[in-house]
């Protein structure tokens, strides 16, 4: 017995062969969506354990088997937690660390926790929130603001029950969601995903079908992240386990444009001409465009009175002849020349871009401004004056303004100063009636939410450029489109 034991172990481990070193295995991290659990994930497990890797798929605290745990008491900050401690209990390093659904906003604010045991993000079907929202605000589940559990749709007792799941249905299945989960607002210090390279699935139950969570796929593509689409219901865990499994373990480095919704910049202006631009003046029929007030020099549209007589109240826009919802908006401005001397007050060194306007074809002739979001432009105009640049403006519509609706007609950016004379940066990030941020310099100095008119949604419009009585010069407008308007 003795020989034949040592005769097993010369067999198995042969002398003076050196081990070979496995390569190292990749780590995914499953994150469930709200109702369910880690259980939905077994089948993505299976796909992705036959391609080599390692899985986990903790469940979220009072759910799934873990739901003898609800409470009213769990919040978002409770899920970020068990998912970050999974990663740091297990001494897991270079995660793909996947969220679903409600999962999204769990990912991100693992995220912003570990960032460095993470390699990458995947956001399938998920929420892809900003700063200060919530699932409740951004899905449009309960009337109320973040933090308000009682605005919850089918709230009681601080759970909301899966109510699609029949009682005597056995497990597993979804079970009630921790309301405070999804009225919580996530906490961030930047963008979302903190910088970290990330992959966002669309999917769609028909191509080219629009989708409630198409607004986070634009998101993802302003964000310079790869999206890519998948022909399937919510759950492609369940339905698509094998395909979802592939786009997981797809390196996007590998075809970085590959699926995106947004493909390239378009220029606005030519350069040459107003092909494309439609003039409206106040107490003029659209398409007049008295006294060359919008004028092509030089390779720049300008805004000049030098054929007026008195500004006689002429305020003007100069509109880009199509709508547009989703999209970033470049263009550089300077303040030059004079203000009219019997233009308002406020129209010395002030201008605008109004984005999401009314058509101006509605405009009756003596309308002073569209119904529309104004990016106004100010230059400074004393030696030390504060007068920051790339505010909004509400002419008609209303904003919610750091979580609440704000009935400001402007609200102050957080901007520096720029002097006449000198061209500035700016770019507009518009997702249709979702978020709107502000950017001067490459800086962002201001966001703003829920976009309406009267209490419903502004969701598209027109691109103006405004004349309301000071010389201005516009240059370099690009546009990409993120969706088209629907």
């Amino acid at each position: 017995m003795r020989a034949t034991w040592l005769l097993c172990l010369l067999l198995a481990a042969p002398v003076g062969l050196p081990a070979q070193a496995l390569p190292p295995r990749s780590t995914a991290v499953l994150v469930h969506g709200a109702w369910g659990g880690g259980w939905d994930w077994k089948g993505v497990e299976r796909e992705l354990r036959t391609r080599g890797w390692n899985v986990y798929r903790p469940t979220l605290t009072g759910l799934g088997e873990r739901h003898h745990l609800a409470s009213p008491e769990i919040g978002l900050a409770t899920h970020v937690a068990d998912v970050a401690n999974t990663i740091l209990w297990e001494r897991l390093e270079n995660v793909v660390l996947v969220g679903h659904s409600y999962g999204g906003m769990v990912i991100t604010g693992v995220a912003e926790r570990v960032p460095d045991r993470i390699r990458r993000l995947v956001y399938v079907d998920a929420v892809l929130p900003f700063d200060g929202e919530c699932v409740a605000s951004v899905l449009r589940l309960g009337e109320g603001p973040c933090g308000d559990v009682g605005s919850m749709q089918g709230e009681k007792g601080g759970l909301v029950a899966a109510h699609w799941v029949a009682p005597d249905t056995p497990p597993p299945h979804d079970v009630a969601q921790p309301a405070r989960t999804l009225v919580d607002p996530i906490e961030l210090a930047g963008d979302p995903g903190h910088g970290l390279p990330a992959t966002y699935v669309l999917t769609r139950d028909t191509a080219g079908k629009p989708d409630r969570f198409e607004t986070f796929a634009e998101r993802a593509g302003a964000l310079g992240w790869s999206v890519r689409e998948l022909v399937a219901d919510h759950n492609p865990q369940r339905t698509m386990p094998g395909e979802l499994a592939d786009l997981i373990v797809a390196d996007p480095s590998a075809d970085p444009d590959g699926g995106a919704v947004g493909e390239a910049w378009i220029d606005l202006f030519d350069g040459e001409t107003l092909d494309g631009w439609t003039v409206k003046l106040r107490g003029h029929e659209v398409g007049d465009n008295y006294a060359s007030t919008f004028r092509v020099e030089d390779g720049m549209i300008r805004v000049r009175y030098d054929g007026y007589q008195e500004f006689g109240g002429r305020f003007g826009h100069l509109y880009f002849d199509r709508p547009f919802s989703r999209y970033r908006l470049a263009f550089e401005y300077r303040f030059v020349g004079r203000t009219m001397p019997d233009a308002p007050d406020f129209a010395r060194l002030n201008s605008g871009v109004m984005i999401h306007a009314q058509d101006p074809r509605t405009m009756p002739v003596d309308q002073d401004w569209p119904v529309s979001l104004e990016f106004q432009l100010l230059a400074g105009q004393e030696p030390g004056e504060s007068r920051p640049t790339g505010n909004v403006c509400t002419p008609g519509t209303r904003v919610e303004f750091e979580g609440r609706l704000d009935e400001r007609h402007c609200i102050e950016s957080s901007s520096p100063t720029y002097p006449k004379d000198r061209w500035v940066r700016a770019e507009i990030l518009v997702l249709g009636d979702s978020l709107v941020r502000h950017m001067v310099e490459g800086e962002t100095v201001m966001e703003y939410r829920h976009p309406r008119i009267d209490g419903t949604a502004l969701t598209e419009g027109y691109i103006a450029l405004q004349a309301e009585g000071q010389e201005i010069d516009f240059r370099r407008i690009r546009l990409l489109n993120l969706g088209e308007p629907r």
